[in-house]
């Protein structure tokens, strides 16, 4: 019943929880549920991440066909194919990551609390992934696409491709 606090004097923290008196049978039997749990619907969490990656990993292909031709299409081509992208990214892909981080990721996070963080790095690639997309609406905003615009789209989309392929690789094994 006492309240105790640790502070890190260093760059890493390493914490030992020791529980007393040890846990009992019962402690461990209220804890023995299989593992791992399925949702209560009897819905496959893989399933449904591998359902909604399957939708959106097509579209992945618009981006490699987008950088590999924004240095040759026209300002107007250039510009409507890129609104779409973009359109594309912040309903499905970034809109994906925000329901990913309030469902998927608190429930693989509980089932893997021991190992604490689980699901912290994926939730970083989700940070890269809102940045690639910013610097993609910063560029689709410009009047103009000179030469050096397009190359920073056309790197831009790869790298944005590239990240989101593997992310939802690691996830698909991951998880």
């Amino acid at each position: 019943g006492e309240t105790r606090g640790i502070r890190a004097r260093t760059a890493r923290l390493v914490l030992v929880n020791v529980v007393t008196p040890p846990p009992t049978p019962a402690d461990h039997a209220r804890g023995a549920a299989s593992w791992p749990q399925q949702a209560e619907d009897g819905a496959d969490p893989a399933a449904l991440v591998r359902a909604e990656h399957a939708e959106i990993r097509p579209h992945l292909d618009h981006l490699r066909t987008l950088a590999e031709g924004a240095e040759t299409a026209d300002d107007a081509a250039l510009r409507q194919r890129l609104e779409h992208v973009i359109a594309f990214l912040r309903t499905g892909v970034l809109a994906h990551a925000e329901v990913e981080e309030a469902t998927v990721y608190p429930a693989a996070e509980r089932l893997l609390r021991a190992l604490g963080g689980a699901t912290r790095t994926m939730t970083l690639e989700h940070e890269q992934i809102r940045a690639r997309v910013e610097e993609l609406e910063r560029i689709a905003a410009e009047a103009r696409y000179p030469d050096a615009a397009r190359s920073r789209l056309a790197r831009s989309l790869a790298a944005l491709e590239a990240l989101l392929r593997a992310h939802f690789d690691k996830e698909e094994e991951v998880y």
